[in-house]
Order: C-alpha cells, then sequence, then structure tokens
C-alpha cells in the first residue's frame, strides 16, 4: 500500500516538473512569432498557418528583447527555409544576417543574456 503511494507521489511530481519546463512564451513573444508568420506570408503573397512553420525563440533577460531562428514554408513546402530574426523593445521585426552594423545572429546571442523560450516544430 506504502509503495503505490509512494509511486503515485513520485508520479505526481513528474507531471508537474515535466508541464512546467515546458515552453514560458509571454504576450510579446507570442506578438514576435505572429509577426514572423504575416512577414513570410507577405513577402510570398501567401496565408500561412503556424504549422507550417517551426520556431526556436530566444528571450535576452536584461533587456527583453528577442531573438528567433524559423524555419519557414516556401513554395508551399513547410519548415524548408531557415530564417533569423531579432525583435526589439520598440516590437519592430528584423529580418537578420546581418542586422544593425554587420552584427549576426550568433554574436547577438552570444552578447546578450539570451534563453530558449519556445521551441516548436523540427526545433523541438
Amino acid at each position: 500500500m506504502k509503495k503505490s503511494i509512494v509511486t503515485m507521489l513520485f508520479l505526481m511530481l513528474g507531471i508537474v516538473v515535466f508541464t512546467s519546463c515546458g515552453s514560458k512564451m509571454d504576450k510579446t513573444a507570442e506578438e514576435f512569432k505572429n509577426k514572423i508568420i504575416s512577414h513570410v506570408g507577405d513577402l510570398y503573397d501567401e496565408k500561412y498557418q503556424e504549422k507550417e512553420f517551426s520556431f526556436l525563440i530566444y528571450k535576452d533577460k536584461d533587456t527583453n528583447e528577442y531573438l528567433a531562428k524559423a524555419l519557414v514554408p516556401y513554395e508551399g513546402e513547410p519548415n524548408s527555409v531557415e530564417s533569423k530574426y531579432f525583435y526589439n523593445v520598440n516590437k519592430e521585426l528584423e529580418t537578420i544576417e546581418p542586422f544593425s552594423g554587420g552584427r549576426t545572429f550568433d554574436y547577438a546571442k552570444s552578447h546578450g543574456n539570451y534563453e530558449v523560450i519556445y521551441k516548436s516544430g523540427k526545433f523541438k
């Protein structure tokens, strides 16, 4: 009896830990993701859905700026092309590589306090 109760408690604890370690996307990150989808749709004059993309979104804990790697659809194929984006505190979307003074995605990521806050699709 005690063994089954202990097992059940560990199982419940595992579920709580597993679900709390999931994506922690805030409202601004959601806006960032939606702007990327809209931006790509505008580029190709298409109406895309989120399921056609894969996202890896980072947030700088100090500046509240965001970086994203996204696998975007191209010529009808979802997750076809890797694109990189920056979202600043003014909520302006920038396609990077390079952006602002020739910095690259990796440079920006290494010079900030970025943590992964969201993964979807092929980045999971």
